[in-house]
Order: structure tokens, then sequence, then C-alpha cells
């Protein structure tokens, strides 16, 4: 295969709107589709010609796909008076094509040498929340600006850790999680 064939394109649409509501107010929204591509670890640990695969040993994936995010976001803003705002925000993010680790089919099980472990696109997550966030700015005449923000957010996933199936395989965890 040719250099062409393994050629790989995407697309990241991004989409922001927001529409005053009154004088005082305004109504945002947010849609991103975010991709990342894997750390240069994960796709070349190990491999080639004269790569040992034996107890312990990650492999790289040079195949793996781009980790992608998909974010919703929808919030209002109120002036309060003078230069102070308030803002609550709610937002979702959906993450696929995380990278974990999975044990490499062997043709015959060795106990005195258990297979490798390879980088793969399988772990997934959510998560929620909301954010509060209140502003002051200066005025042309005023010495001084700030705001406080909190977010309160859950998430949640299949994996905590891209080493997990890794750490059951060795030992380190007795099993893998509940997802």
């Amino acid at each position: 295969t040719g250099l062409l064939d393994r050629l790989i394109y995407q697309v990241s649409p991004r989409l922001g709107m927001a529409y005053p509501i009154s004088e005082r107010d305004v109504l945002h929204f947010h849609y991103g589709r975010f991709q990342e591509i894997p750390r240069l670890q994960t796709l070349y640990r190990y491999t080639g010609p004269d790569a040992t695969i034996g107890p312990g040993t990650v492999i790289g994936n040079p195949f793996l796909d781009a980790k992608t995010t998909i974010s919703y976001e929808v919030g209002v803003e109120h002036q309060f008076w003078g230069l102070s705002t308030i803002n609550v925000t709610f937002f979702y993010k959906d993450f696929f094509g995380l990278i974990g680790t999975q044990v490499e089919e062997a043709a015959t099980f060795d106990p005195r040498n258990p297979p490798g472990v390879s980088y793969v696109n399988l772990d997934y997550g959510t998560a929620q929340g909301v954010e509060f966030s209140l502003r002051k700015f200066a005025t042309p005449t005023g010495r001084w600006s700030g705001g406080i923000t909190y977010t309160f957010s859950r998430a949640q996933g299949s994996s905590a850790s891209e080493n997990q199936g890794f750490n059951v395989l060795t030992g380190g965890q007795s099993r893998a999680p509940i997802t």
C-alpha cells in the first residue's frame, strides 16, 4: 500500500451563537467537534522488525484513530449594575476513541511468556455540568476588575487510565472495573 492509502483527513465543525434576549440578557450556544491525535509514544512504542514482545511489554499501534470530543454548551448571561455580569452555562461533552490497552491475541498461550499488550481505541466517556461566573469589569475611571467562577460537573467513562488493561494483565489490578 502507498502513502495515499493511509492518508487521513477529518472535518471538525464548530458553531457558536449569541442572541440578545433583552437589553441586559444574552442567550448563548456552542457546538464543537474536536479531534486530538494520539501521543507518538502510543503510536510507535516497540514497533518495528526487531521489536520483541514479552511479559510487561506494551506495544504501540500506528493505526490508532484520533480521539474525538463532541461538546455542547448553552447558557444565559445577565448584566447587572454598571459592568457586572453573571453567567450560567450548562455543558455536555461526549468523548470516544480514547486510548486503552488490550491483550494481544496469541496463537498459543505460554504461562512463562504471557502475551504483550497493545494500545487500541476502545475507551469512551461523558462529562456534564453547570458553570456559574460572576465578573466585574473595570470602568474607564476604575482601577480593578475581576471575576469568580464555580463549576459543578460529573464525569464517567469506561476506564480511569489508558494502561488499565495492562494493569489487569500484570496483576496491578485484580479485575477490570464495572463500566
